[in-house]
């Protein structure tokens, strides 16, 4: 079985059982691509793309699947999920009296306007997208190891194994 995490976190495995151990009578399975959707967290965040290591995978009617007719691409879908817009249209397609309990209704959600460009572009936004993720990727994995040698530069200097030398101009007040 597999979940969704909020804030547009992606889908996992939530756990391995057998057909007779799950509870929940109505179970669909998944294939790599499937775009998912929790109907009791998605006003969180919780929509993804299902990966093709979780390709089989079972989720419950808690959940919407979607997929395509080949004139989205779902990646694109993935990326227009962290739009405000579609945010909200998900919020708007909920009900419930608290947003703890709200449940989203599919068939309310699918009668919003989106604007969706052709196919092509779908497809070129997503290249763009995907080179801009993982150049953030890289320059958080630099900052983090600059972060790592700073902390070892200030421990040596705060245990004396490192010493600073000023030069003479340095050292003379004014």
């Amino acid at each position: 079985m597999v979940t969704v995490k909020r804030s547009r976190g992606g889908v996992e495995l939530r756990e391995t059982l057998t057909g007779r151990e799950i509870k929940t009578p109505s179970q669909f399975y998944v294939r790599t691509g499937d775009f998912l959707i929790s109907k009791r967290q998605i006003v969180h965040g919780a929509c993804g793309i299902v990966p093709a290591e979780l390709d089989g995978a079972v989720v419950s009617n808690e959940y919407a699947v979607l997929n395509s007719d080949g004139q989205i691409d779902l990646r694109f879908l993935r990326y227009l999920s962290e739009s405000r817009y579609f945010q909200q249209t998900c919020f708007h397609s909920s009900i419930g009296v608290h947003v703890e309990k709200m449940i989203f209704k599919t068939e309310r959600w699918l009668k919003w306007p989106f604007n969706i460009p052709p196919l092509p572009v779908q497809q070129r936004i997503v290249e763009v997208l995907d080179t801009a993720r993982r150049e953030v990727e890289l320059i958080a994995a630099q900052i983090e190891r600059l972060k790592q040698e700073k902390a070892a530069l200030m421990a040596d200097l705060l245990t004396g194994k490192r010493r600073v030398k000023l030069n003479a101009e340095a050292v003379s007040t004014p």
